[in-house]
């Protein structure tokens, strides 16, 4: 730009050289054109601030947009994985649930099994002193048969002496007789 001003003085001089009688014409015309370039010079600025200023816009237009497109994209991410989380959630919930109840019907099972083994255990020690019983009665029955048995044979030989003295006896009545 200061190249152009810089022409165009130079023109301005050779204009004024050239035509020295036409002086206040090209005065006006000097302030005509020194007001138009002002003008230019300042819609030039303008122009070049209005261009920074809307490239800067479009720049932040695009970073904006590419930060929203991350953004959307961050937040399906997120969502996709608030989704998953929750559905993971109410997976956990429902295994704990159907844990909570294996645990409520083991421990049932485990309550009746030991009502069970209790109710076993209280019939073993009833069966246990009923066999101590019997077997104190066998062995009493058992004393008593023997008792018998030794008194049965007692008795026997004693049966069997006085059925011999029987006939010890018999002999000698009938040898009595006879004389």
């Amino acid at each position: 730009m200061k190249d152009e001003i810089s022409e165009l003085n130079l023109n301005i001089e050779k204009c004024e050289e050239d035509v020295v009688t036409k002086d206040s014409q090209i005065r006006t015309l000097k302030e005509e054109l020194a007001h138009q370039e002002e003008l230019i010079q300042k819609l030039g600025r303008e122009k070049k601030t209005a261009g920074e200023s809307r490239q800067k816009t479009e720049e932040g237009i695009q970073a904006a947009e590419d930060k929203c497109n991350h953004l959307n994209k961050l937040k399906l991410k997120l969502e996709q994985s608030l989704d998953e989380c929750e559905d993971s959630l109410e997976r956990e919930k429902k295994s704990r649930a159907d844990a909570e109840k294996v645990k409520k019907k083991v421990e049932a099972d485990l309550k009746l099994t030991q009502e069970t083994v209790a109710d076993l255990d209280r019939m073993k020690e009833e069966l246990n002193s009923t066999i101590q019983r019997k077997e104190k009665e066998l062995a009493s029955v058992a004393a008593k048969i023997e008792d018998e048995q030794t008194l049965g044979g007692k008795y026997q030989k004693q049966a069997k002496e006085l059925l011999g003295r029987i006939e010890e006896l018999e002999e000698e009545f009938a040898v009595e007789r006879q004389n």
